[in-house]
């Protein structure tokens, strides 16, 4: 792969992410749901009790990233 590819897959990956991420928060910002809630809805009761898992982990590991700085 050149890296005039690398480059171009790069570019189109990120605005392919940034159109995911404005969905994801077009929902929250028009009807007040927060993170708990939409989670449900696609992935179920059980299923959103793994996001809340993820979520609590990631923000225990930028606490601990902070706490030692």
């Amino acid at each position: 792969m050149t890296v005039k590819a690398s480059i171009l897959v790069f570019f189109f990956a990120n605005l392919l992410l940034a159109f995911v991420i404005v969905l994801n928060s077009r929902a929250a910002s028009m009807y007040g749901l927060g993170f708990s809630v939409l989670s449900r809805v696609t992935f179920g009761i059980y299923g959103s009790y793994f996001q809340i898992i993820l979520l609590i982990w990631e923000f225990s590991l930028q606490y601990g990233k902070r706490g030692l700085t």
